[in-house]
């Protein structure tokens, strides 16, 4: 029987991203499908800004984030890659105003602010990692960070740095 416990710590992300809203996905199976060969288990996503031509993304990040299009590819300021579906994306992030004096956009990706509460917990020492994206250059055993989840998919979990986590992140009121 589990005990009453009281609510959990809840922390209010300030993290800047860069995103591509998705507009079409073409997976490599399919077309292997058709032209009778092996898969390499990629897809090319085509971005549904203009000036964004289509790119190729890995099946490590199709297993792990399983894009969907009307999502977005989005890539943190650790050039961590992720999906996020639009609702949540958009309901935790608004458009930044580009930096240049001229107005034009300083680089192919535009910046988001996230506007939304981050679930987050801490990183168990030992803990199984299996369905936990983990940036290469992250070494969770030794710096002991968080473990972030979408809170529209619970599967959907990430490893944050404990720098990152402590120059980015603070505990929420609690209501």
């Amino acid at each position: 029987m589990n005990e009453p416990q009281r609510e959990m710590p809840r922390y209010k992300c300030h993290k800047i991203v860069h995103a591509l809203l998705i507009q079409a996905i073409v997976f490599d199976s399919d077309l292997a499908r058709a032209a009778g060969r092996e898969t390499d288990g990629t897809a090319r996503i085509t971005p549904a800004e203009e000036g964004f031509a289509p790119f190729k993304v890995g099946a490590d990040y199709l297993r792990r984030h399983k894009p969907e299009v009307g999502g977005y590819y989005v890539v943190y300021e650790d050039g961590y890659i992720s999906y996020s579906p639009a609702e949540p994306f958009e309901s935790g992030y608004s458009a930044m105003v580009p930096e240049s004096a001229s107005g034009a956009l300083t680089g192919p990706w535009d910046k988001y602010k996230r506007k939304g509460l981050s679930e987050m917990r801490p990183y168990v020492k030992g803990e199984d990692m299996t369905n936990i994206c983990i940036s290469p250059e992250d070494d969770p055993e030794n710096d002991m960070g968080m473990v972030a989840r979408n809170p529209k998919n619970s599967n959907d979990q990430w490893y944050v740095a404990r720098a990152y986590f402590d120059d980015n992140l603070e505990p929420a009121e609690t209501f």
